[in-house]
C-alpha cells in the first residue's frame, strides 16, 4: 500500500512522517497516539501500525482533522468517535473496491 510523504488539503501542504514508537507521534513526546495533526507545522505524524490498513485509516483520520481545521472549524469541537467511523468507512471501502491495495 502507498505510504505518501506528502499530502495537500485544500491547497494546503503536509509532510507525513513515520514513526515506530507511539510516544514519538506526540511532538512533545507526553501521550502515545497513532496519529497527529499539526497545522502549524504543516505535518501528520503517523505510527508504523500492525498492518497496513491501519496506517491508512488512521492517516484518514487525521486528513479528516485537517479539513476541519481548512474549513474554519473548531478543534477542539471534532468529534473523535464519528472521524473514527468516517475513516474506518472510507479506508474500508479503498481496499475492498481494491482501489488500494496491500500485500
Amino acid at each position: 500500500m502507498i505510504k505518501p510523504d506528502r499530502v495537500v488539503i485544500l491547497g494546503i501542504e503536509y509532510d507525513v512522517l513515520y514513526f515506530d514508537e507511539l510516544e514519538d507521534v506526540d511532538p512533545e513526546g507526553e501521550r502515545e497516539l497513532h496519529g497527529y495533526i499539526c497545522t502549524i507545522n504543516k505535518e501528520i505524524r503517523i505510527h508504523n501500525g500492525v498492518d497496513p490498513v491501519s496506517n491508512l485509516q488512521v492517516l484518514i483520520h487525521e486528513i479528516i482533522h485537517g479539513y476541519y481545521w481548512a474549513l474554519g472549524e473548531d478543534v477542539e469541537g471534532h468529534n473523535e468517535g464519528t472521524i473514527d467511523k468516517i475513516a474506518t468507512l472510507v479506508s474500508e471501502f479503498l481496499v475492498r473496491n481494491e482501489w488500494l491495495k496491500y500485500e
